[in-house]
Order: C-alpha cells, then sequence, then structure tokens
C-alpha cells in the first residue's frame, strides 16, 4: 500500500511539475485594403533568430494560397529546414502566406468565362482581377511587413496551380517588384494559355 501511494505521488508531483510548451509556426494579421476594398487575412512565420530590436535583416517570402492543402505548414517547414540545417542552402527568411478570399478573381490576369475543358461557366465572371491584387501586394501589403519587420528588400513571390496564373503575371508585367518568382505547376491552361502566348 505504501509503494503505491508513493508512485501515485511521484505521478502527481511529476504531472503538476511538468510544462508543456506549445509549438507556433507563425501568426495571423489582418489588413485593410483600400485597393480590394476589403480586410485581407495574412500569416506570418519569423525565422528562429529573430529577435525584437535585433540587427539581422531577413528576405521575404510571399506565398499566395496560404490556406491551400497546408501550404503555409509545409514552405515554413522546408524554409525553417533548408536554411538551418548543418551546412544551409538558403539564408533565414521571413514567410507571409495570403489567405485566399477570391482566389479566381486574384490570380486571373484576364477576363474570360472559358473554364479548364473549354466549357463556358458564368461563375467565371467576376475574373481579370490580378493587376489589382498585385497592386495590393506592391502597395499595401509589402510595405506594411517592410515597416514591421526587419525586411533586406529581397522579395520572392511563390504561387501554386491557379495562383501560379498572378506570379507569372507579375513576372512579365512588373518584373521589377520581386526578385524572385516561384510557379508551381501553374494554371497555363488559362484563357486559351495566355500566359504562354505572352512568353
Amino acid at each position: 500500500m505504501k509503494r503505491k501511494f508513493i508512485a501515485i505521488l511521484i505521478a502527481v508531483v511529476w504531472s503538476l511539475t511538468a510544462q508543456s510548451k506549445e509549438l507556433t509556426i507563425g501568426e495571423r494579421k489582418v489588413i485593410v485594403s483600400q485597393t480590394l476594398e476589403e480586410k485581407r487575412e495574412y500569416w506570418i512565420s519569423l525565422p528562429t533568430s529573430f529577435k525584437e530590436g535585433g540587427y539581422k535583416d531577413y528576405p521575404v517570402l510571399y506565398l499566395l494560397d496560404a490556406d491551400f492543402n497546408s501550404f503555409f505548414h509545409a514552405f515554413t517547414g522546408m524554409v525553417r529546414q533548408l536554411s538551418s540545417d548543418a551546412t544551409p542552402v538558403i539564408p533565414e527568411m521571413i514567410v507571409v502566406g495570403i489567405v485566399s478570399q477570391e482566389r479566381v478573381r486574384d490570380s486571373s490576369p484576364t477576363r474570360s468565362l472559358t473554364e479548364y475543358g473549354g466549357r463556358k461557366n458564368q461563375a467565371l465572371s467576376n475574373t481579370g482581377g490580378a493587376d489589382q491584387f498585385l497592386e495590393f501586394l506592391r502597395e499595401e501589403l509589402i510595405p506594411e511587413i517592410n515597416a514591421e519587420y526587419p525586411t533586406s528588400g529581397y522579395q520572392i513571390l511563390a504561387g501554386y496551380s491557379f495562383t501560379g496564373l498572378p506570379v507569372i503575371h507579375s513576372l512579365y508585367s512588373s518584373p521589377e517588384d520581386f526578385n524572385a518568382y516561384i510557379a508551381i505547376d501553374p494554371s497555363v491552361w488559362w484563357d486559351e494559355q495566355i500566359m504562354l502566348r505572352s512568353l
């Protein structure tokens, strides 16, 4: 009986003293966009070496579709791994994930009612907003990030599938906005392959 009591006492003391720490990969923020006339949510992940008031500046990766298929988790994990391994292959960077609200509107560089496969679809009537979305990035979100965090001025824009379109469109129309572009499996079928024809 005495042994059981001691074992229970040890278990209780251990459970009271054991501390769990939450793993956090980022923070949710909201910006009010005058350009898009709406509130836009974005997620931000800071490098492990980041310190408030520190002297280190970081490149910034702007990731579209952050909420799609856990992309934000995947990208922040890859960035952290590639920048902190025994032999880092990329610098540490700030990752800004932009949550999709009007994915089709914001991603399409042209107006078109033709969906994949060639059929007309009236649901695509709000297309053609990529220029306005890129203006939001350039004039509102990027300045907010630069004002709030120690950024180096090196900026990367990344998107997947349909959000790969504004990445390519930005490269064509305003290549000075970003230093690097990552378009993962972009929807080049859009508007009779206009991105390929523009190339």
